[in-house]
């Protein structure tokens, strides 16, 4: 049997496939009403964020006036902010 150090950890500096299993607990929070934490790797996209986080709108408004040409921006920020 596996212990949780052989799921999370990269044995002998090979990667391990947690893609399916980070999706699980993923899914398993937000049925529970868990949301993601803003410093941590997660799959939602902006529109799923909205439905989650009551102040969402309020915050792009704020960023839309602090950063209007997207200069603090990369590929996560694109997926979980929207453009």
């Amino acid at each position: 049997m596996l212990s949780c150090c052989h799921v999370f950890c990269r044995p002998y500096g090979k990667a391990v496939a947690t893609d399916k299993l980070y999706a699980a607990v993923e899914a398993l929070m937000l049925t529970q009403g868990g949301r993601p934490h803003w410093g941590k790797s997660h799959n939602l996209t902006c529109q799923q964020l909205r439905t989650i986080y009551k102040s969402f709108d309020r915050f792009i408004e704020v960023r839309n006036q602090l950063d209007p040409q997207r200069m603090f921006t990369n590929d996560y920020l694109k997926r979980v902010l929207g453009d």
